[in-house]
């Protein structure tokens, strides 16, 4: 019989609660967990965590020969989420495990790993920090262990127990209307009186078309079960992985060119796991194709609010000239998330949004564009940001600044935020503002906070 370490039936209800009670809310960020079941931890956990003593804690760490105070919850409270798979109290940490010895891997956003077992590791050693000095970090491994275990932007851990889930839990999709969860099967989806088929494609970025014939359930007729959907009513997609994408309820209701369901049969056969059980896609007789950023695949859960939806477009000039929609900037934002700790005037924010440089690649070239071509081609033009042009960035008041192309070749604490504190953002800067990080290097001369930005003008020499 298995000896627990029961650090107390209150922890396991803590977890359970934070991770339910983050299928509600917009996390920061967001690990996948991985070991004898699978989770999702997000940083909404971590606001649980802190009103606990004991899970979050303090640690004082010397990095580069300095003394730095870093904040997080403990490594081992978050290994209690996927290392058993006990009903009553799924999340109490087995410390007979960990003593006994199995593999921990964890992995960062640009793809290092590090594993470790955990015979060789003290329990208590290792902590997921969120804050370093006092200040907002991306989730980080620290602890006095070895600088290989130090592992910045945290996406996965994986625990390998030498053991697998005896069942697999059932998909569901999870709805969020104004705050009320709800939850569904796909049994439950493919019985719904709103359930069709039809043909239906989309084209991605790369210019490749994919058709085929969807079946799902109506998106705007299945959201009237639980609302009145309007047309400036706001609708959120939110994917496994963390890709979200924003429709206005007007976009959903619109069946001018086909319906918008809810796919998660293609040609007969349910969808996979990967890419994922459900699809957005538009289907009708006509085979209507949408842009692959609005099919969004691994959909997990919808969220709707009764709050009017902000459209808006950012228009960039040079040798080509786009204007970018909403969509299209969160899509942008969803495949290269930069997230800063902005601090200006005695005030700070974390801000989310994209490295301005990576927009430059829409106008820097007179033929090729971001998503305009084969990926084969390097769109943004590297060598010209090196050689030196001026980036004109203008707000809808007229106020203008002008940056150095060679200040933010590949920088990416500078960023077009279009979050802050994880939430939209607030009118007087909405829709993009301009910030950067205090890690930028260099910070580029004559840089200042650009709010309400409207577009980006790209100035070369002859």
């Amino acid at each position: 019989m298995k000896i627990r370490f029961l650090l107390s039936i209150t922890l396991s209800v803590l977890l359970m609660s934070c991770l339910t009670q983050a299928t509600g809310a917009k996390d920061l960020w967001r690990i996948s967990l991985k070991g004898v079941r699978t989770d999702v931890l997000g940083s909404t956990c971590f606001d649980y965590a802190r009103k606990h003593e004991g899970y979050y804690v303090t640690l004082k760490l010397e990095k580069k020969r300095t003394i730095k105070t870093y904040k997080g919850m403990p490594l081992y409270l978050i290994a209690a989420m996927v290392d058993g798979t006990d009903a009553q109290y799924p999340y109490v940490f087995d410390r007979s495990l960990w003593e006994g010895g199995y593999e921990i891997t964890i992995t960062a956003r640009d793809g290092y790993s590090a594993t470790f077992n955990t015979k060789d590791i003290p329990y208590r050693a290792l902590v997921l920090a969120d804050s370093e000095d006092g200040k907002s970090i991306a989730p980080s491994i620290v602890g006095d262990v070895p600088g290989n275990l130090w592992i910045k932007e945290v996406v996965e851990i994986e625990l390998d127990l030498g053991i697998s889930e005896t069942a697999e839990e059932p998909f569901k999709l999870i709805m969020d209307i104004n705050g009320k969860i709800s939850s569904f099967s796909l049994e439950e989806l493919e019985s719904s009186p709103y359930y069709i088929e039809n043909k239906g494609s989309f084209t991605t970025s790369a210019g490749t078309t994919y058709s085929g014939y969807y079946g799902g359930v109506k998106f705007a007729q299945f959201l009237s079960q639980f609302m009145h959907l309007r047309p400036d009513n706001t609708v959120t997609i939110v994917a496994m992985d963390g890709y979200e994408m924003t429709h206005s309820g007007k976009d959903i209701l619109d069946e001018s060119d086909g319906v918008w369901i809810l796919a998660f049969k293609l040609d007969n056969e349910y969808l996979p796991q990967d890419p994922g059980y459900i699809r957005t896609i538009k289907v009708g007789p006509d085979n209507p194709n949408i842009d692959g950023h609005l099919s969004v695949k691994m959909i997990e859960k919808i969220v709707v609010k009764d709050e009017n939806y902000r459209d808006f477009a950012l228009t960039i000039h040079g040798r080509m000239t786009f204007t970018l929609d909403r969509q299209t900037l969160q899509s942008g934002i969803n495949c290269h998330k930069k997230t800063v700790h902005f601090e200006r005037k005695g005030s700070s924010a974390l801000y989310t949004g994209i490295p301005l440089w990576r927009l430059l690649a829409f106008s820097d070239d007179p033929k090729y564009a971001p998503h305009k071509q084969d990926k084969s081609i390097i769109s943004y033009q590297k060598e010209t940001a090196q050689r030196g042009y001026r980036i004109e960035i203008s707000a809808s008041d007229g106020f203008t600044i002008s940056l150095d192309s060679r200040e933010l070749d590949g920088n990416d604490e500078v960023i077009l935020a279009m979050y802050k504190e994880n939430e939209e953002l607030p009118d007087r800067e909405w829709p993009l503002i301009l910030v950067w990080g205090r890690e930028a290097s260099p910070i580029p001369d004559g840089i200042k906070p650009v709010r309400q930005i409207e577009s980006i003008r790209l100035i070369f020499g002859r």
